[in-house]
């Protein structure tokens, strides 16, 4: 008779390639708007190394365990824990280990997958989800992965290589003391990271892994050793080659979550803390993400139309000139979600544009929940604060569409999507004021920016249509929408997005054309041919497309085509 906690010791190991790491790898950090839900008490945060931390874990896991025979045939498990080099055959992505996307792939299908096999065979199937939330909505960041059952749940966060060696400088000390700011050191960033999850998603545990190394981190929600509030204990570092234990302390993990595993922690919390720098200073060397520069491809297409560029600076005079300048912006969450007010500023990028003017400044918003997220950014709703030394206190919702300023790629295409989009509503605003262009697309009140997050304020005009909507709308809906499309085009914009999820339906029952961030300058073929669809001149693929999709074969008998919307 095999026992269960022997067949996991000599078993319960998988495949390491040698990793490589790939230069130019950094870690995502925080936003200062997700830190400000956390109480106070999280905003220092303390950590202590417990050697014995893996050992108590495996320990834990044996007494469990104890005498308990393997309740499936070995057969059933042995899948779990075969090489992938093996199970994939000439796969050759799984014979290497070179990024985050690669270690993600490998500790998915490796040990969260026999995770999810050996706690069925415990009769305590777990749910994993990849990419999760935490439950509050006001929060955006995701974990990587979420192992959990019924309210009880571990996480785990996949980093590269390069990333995960970063991390270890950090958590090879025998102690830290963090404030939770934003930095530019990639373990700072992880640690910042670490503690967001398991403070928004109330989770007491998190694996921290590239796959080939693996650290587990503790939260312990009581004060200790002149701590004010909850504080984290982290492992030692256990290798994944030929190696049972990071599986083991895993499994442990799981069972000390949903079954109440006792694990003892010898962390000496007498160790002084030391101290990390809190915040990064401003480095003036630091290449900045150029608006203005003619990138090619499709996050950044407003290249071919240099007078329509955004510019980033403008003279004071230029900005004298301009009676609807934005005014400089503060914002905060609303009582009811933040514990603690806390404001933060926001200077107008564009004070030469012709966006409608907020008014007087330093004008005070609430954030008051996430409204959604995507490839470019997360939007939020805002609201004047009623308390404040903003004299406005209109019920007014707006539309703020944050993107975090980064080194990594995805962060520095945000930020080229955001600009452009800047640039689209710079023109649109624009085409509006001089009688070209109707209601068609939210107001805009122009981009704004901290050091670290770039802002766009929109009205917010209300809620996306679902993707059914389309073959639903009644005709005369869908003509509207068709319209409003036509008229960014005769002002020279092609959305390049347009999915039910990228319009809105308002109070008043009329619609709006949201997330301008693909979009390009256009000079539209179709808008000279109308009506082209009778036509067989030269035709425009977004009209040509919506017109189907919306229109379908019927002729199109509205005056309004041709019109000014």
């Amino acid at each position: 008779m095999t026992l269960f906690k022997d067949y996991l010791e000599q078993k319960a190991k998988f495949y390491s390639p040698d990793p490589v790491g790939s230069a130019g790898e950094i870690a995502i950090d925080v936003t200062p708007f997700e830190v400000a839900l956390l109480s106070e008490d999280w905003k220092p945060v303390a950590g202590w190394r417990d050697r014995d931390m893996v050992d108590a874990l495996l320990s834990a896991l044996d007494r469990y365990l104890q005498d308990r025979p393997l309740p499936v045939l070995e057969e059933q498990l042995d899948f779990a824990f075969q090489p992938m080099r093996d199970r994939y055959g000439s796969d050759t992505a799984w014979r290497q280990n070179t990024n985050e996307t690669q270690a993600r792939r490998m500790v998915y299908h490796g040990a969260i997958s026999a995770l999810n096999d050996v706690m069925e065979a415990l009769d305590l199937a777990v749910n994993i989800l990849e990419d999760l939330p935490p439950p509050n909505t006001a929060f955006h960041s995701k974990v990587d992965y979420a192992i959990y059952r019924g309210r009880r749940k571990i996480c785990v966060d996949v980093k590269s290589w390069s990333v995960m060696i970063d991390a270890l400088s950090m958590l090879e000390r025998p102690s830290f003391h963090i404030e939770l700011v934003p930095g530019r050191d990639s373990a700072k960033k992880i640690i910042n990271n670490a503690c967001l999850y398991m403070a928004s998603h109330k989770a007491n545990w998190l694996a921290l892994t590239c796959h080939h190394k693996w650290i587990f981190l503790r939260l312990h929600n009581r004060p200790a050793n002149g701590t004010q509030g909850p504080y984290i204990t982290y492992s030692s570092v256990e290798e994944q080659p030929n190696n049972t234990k990071p599986f083991r302390a895993l499994l442990a993990m799981m069972l000390a979550a949903e079954e109440g595993l006792e694990i003892e922690s010898k962390a000496d919390l007498s160790v002084p803390l030391l101290s990390i720098e809190e915040e990064d200073k401003e480095d003036s060397n630091k290449p900045q993400v150029d608006p203005d520069e003619n990138t090619s491809g499709a996050y950044h297409r407003w290249g071919k139309a240099p007078r329509q560029r955004l510019l980033r600076t403008q003279s004071n005079k230029d900005s004298e000139n301009q009676p609807n300048q934005s005014a400089d912006i503060m914002i905060s969450w609303t009582q009811r979600q933040a514990p603690v007010t806390k404001w933060f500023s926001f200077s107008s990028v564009d004070k030469s544009g012709p966006y409608l003017s907020l008014g007087q400044g330093p004008v005070q918003l609430r954030l008051q929940r996430l409204l959604g997220h995507g490839s470019t950014g997360v939007v939020y709703e805002a609201k004047r604060d009623a308390s404040g030394n903003d004299e406005t206190t209109d019920s007014q919702s707006y539309a703020l569409k944050v993107v975090r300023k980064g080194e990594r790629e995805e962060e520095e295409g945000a930020l080229k999507r955001m600009y452009n989009e800047s640039s689209a509503y710079r023109v649109i605003e624009q085409a509006r004021k001089n009688g070209k262009i109707g209601a068609v697309v939210p107001r805009c009140y122009g981009l704004f920016e901290s050091q670290h997050m770039l802002l766009l304020v929109l009205d917010c005009e209300g809620m996306a249509l679902d993707p059914q909507d389309w073959t639903s709308m009644a005709q005369r809906d869908k003509v509207q929408i068709f319209n409003m499309i036509s008229a960014l085009h005769r002002i020279g914009i092609e959305h390049c997005d347009l999915e039910p999820r990228n319009i809105v339906r308002t109070a008043d029952g009329s619609y709006k054309i949201i997330d301008l961030s693909s979009s390009s300058f256009h000079d539209c073929p179709g808008i000279k041919e109308l009506p082209w669809y009778t036509r067989g001149g030269e035709q425009c693929y977004e009209l040509k497309y919506m017109y189907k999709e919306l229109i379908g074969k019927r002729p199109l008998h509205v005056h309004g085509v041709t019109d000014v919307y």
